[in-house]
C-alpha cells in the first residue's frame, strides 16, 4: 500500500461507541459474568452441604439409603423448590447479562452527554493512521496499532498497544475499502512500524514554537488520580445514585417478597384470605426489623464506599502502571490549541475541544468533552511557567474567548 486510503465523514454513533467498550474490556464483562455462575454454584453447594447435613441428623444411624431418600425427598419437596427460586433470578441475570452491560453503557455514554452521532474522517497511511473530528487531529504511528480485528457490524482498530479501540461501522464500507484496510494492516505490520509519524501540520506550524512546554514520564501516582477522576465523572456518580436507590428499594421489598414466595412454595399453605391479614400483622411486628436491618447494611457499604473507590484507584492505577511502556511524554501549548507528542503517537486539540481546567492532588487536568481529559503533573513545571501556563488556559477557556 503506497497511496493513503482516506474514508471521509465516517459516523460514529452511540451503538458504535458501546460496541467498541463492549470489545475493549470484553474479558472483564465476561470474567463479571462467569462470577455470577461461580456465585450461583458457591449457594447451591452451600445449601445442598446443609440440606445433607439436616438430612444425616434426620436419619443417622439408618445407612446411606435412608440419607439418600431424604435427600431426595427434600429436593422434591419445599427445599428443591426453594432452590430453584434462589436459582432463577441467577441464570435469569447470567443469560440477560450482555444486554445489560449495553444498557449500562448506554446510560453511562447518556450521562456523559456522548450521545449525538460524530463524524470523523479516517486516513490510512503506510506509516500509520490519522483520524480527525471537528477539533481534534490524532496520528497513531504503526508502532502504537496492535491489529484490525473483524466483528459481524464493526471493524475494531486496536490501538496504542491494545489499550484503545477505533470501531469502524462495516455498513459504511465498501468491498474494495475493506480490502484496502486489510492491505494497511499488513503494511504496518510488516515493513513501516519504524517510520516517522504521518504529518498533522502544514510546514509553517510544524515550525511554530509553542508557548509552553510540558515535558514528563507518567508515574503509578499520575495514572491512580486518572482513575481516580474517572470514577467522579457524572456516568459514575449517576449510576452509584441509582445503586443507592435499588440496593434501599430491594431492603424495603425483601421480607415481604420473601414471605409471599415462600407461602406460594409451601403446598400446604393457608388460603390468601387467612394469609393476607397475617402479612399485614408481620409488616408491622417483623418487617420493618428486616428492612432496617438491611438498610444499615447498604449504609455502611455507603459510607465505606469512598474508601472502596480509593482502594480500587490504587490497585487499577498500579496495573496500568505495569502493563504500560514507560514513554515521555510531550504537552505544547499554543495560541489555537496543544499538541500531546509521545513515541508513536501524536495529537491536535482546538480550545473549543475543552470543557474545563481542575486539579487534583499533584495532578492537573485539561478537560475534553468527550469526558477524557490531558493530564500532567504539577511537579513538570516551575512556578513561573505554571503561572503563564495557567493564565492562557483561563483566558482561551473563557466564555467568549476567541475561538481556536
Amino acid at each position: 500500500m503506497t497511496e493513503p486510503l482516506i474514508l471521509a465523514d465516517v459516523r460514529i454513533t452511540t451503538d458504535d461507541r458501546i460496541a467498541a467498550a463492549t470489545f475493549l474490556f470484553g474479558n472483564a464483562f465476561a470474567g463479571a459474568r462467569r462470577a455470577v455462575l461461580w456465585f450461583l454454584g458457591a449457594l447451591l453447594l452451600t445449601a445442598l452441604l446443609m440440606m445433607g447435613l439436616l438430612a444425616w441428623d434426620a436419619v443417622r444411624g439408618q445407612g446411606l439409603g435412608a440419607l439418600v431418600r431424604r435427600l431426595a425427598s427434600g429436593l422434591l419437596d419445599f427445599q428443591g423448590r426453594l432452590l430453584l427460586v434462589l436459582a432463577a433470578p441467577v441464570l435469569l441475570y447470567h443469560a440477560l447479562h450482555p444486554m445489560l452491560v449495553r444498557q449500562r453503557l448506554a446510560r453511562w455514554l447518556r450521562d456523559e452527554g456522548l450521545v449525538l452521532p460524530e463524524y470523523v474522517e479516517l486516513r490510512f497511511e503506510p506509516t500509520g493512521l490519522v483520524w480527525k473530528t471537528t477539533n481534534q487531529q490524532r496520528a497513531a504511528g504503526c508502532q502504537r496499532v496492535a491489529g484490525v480485528v473483524h466483528t459481524p457490524d464493526h471493524l475494531m482498530i486496536r490501538l496504542s498497544g491494545g489499550e484503545d479501540v477505533l470501531a469502524v461501522p462495516r455498513a459504511q464500507l465498501s468491498p474494495p475499502q475493506l480490502d484496502g484496510i486489510e492491505d494497511w494492516a499488513r503494511t504496518c505490520h510488516t515493513g513501516a512500524r519504524d517510520e516517522p509519524l504521518p504529518d498533522l501540520t502544514s510546514g509553517a506550524e510544524a515550525t511554530r514554537q509553542p508557548l509552553v512546554t510540558v515535558r514528563f514520564t507518567p508515574t503509578e501516582a499520575s495514572r491512580t488520580a486518572a482513575v481516580a477522576r474517572q470514577m467522579e465523572r457524572p456516568g459514575a456518580r449517576q449510576a452509584r445514585r441509582r445503586a443507592l436507590v435499588l440496593a434501599l428499594l430491594a431492603g424495603l421489598l425483601f421480607a415481604p417478597v420473601m414471605a409471599v414466595v415462600l407461602w406460594a412454595l409451601d403446598s400446604w399453605h393457608v388460603p390468601l384470605r387467612h394469609a393476607a391479614p397475617l402479612w399485614a400483622e408481620m409488616f408491622v411486628t417483623d418487617f420493618w426489623r428486616w428492612t432496617l436491618a438491611l438498610w444499615a447494611v447498604v449504609g455502611v457499604v455507603a459510607l465505606l464506599h469512598p474508601a472502596l473507590r480509593h482502594w480500587h484507584a490504587h490497585r487499577r492505577g498500579r496495573q496500568l502502571h505495569r502493563s504500560a511502556v514507560a514513554r515521555e511524554r510531550d504537552i505544547r501549548f499554543f495560541d489555537d490549541g496543544i499538541e500531546v507528542v509521545e513515541d508513536g503517537w501524536r495529537e491536535r486539540l482546538g480550545w473549543t475541544a475543552f470543557s474545563g481546567f481542575e486539579r487534583r492532588g499533584d495532578d492537573l487536568f485539561l478537560a475534553l468533552r468527550d469526558g477524557s481529559a490531558v493530564q500532567w503533573p504539577v511537579a513538570a513545571l516551575d512556578g513561573a511557567c505554571l503561572t503563564r501556563l495557567g493564565r492562557l488556559i483561563d483566558e482561551r477557556l473563557r466564555p467568549g474567548a476567541s475561538p481556536s
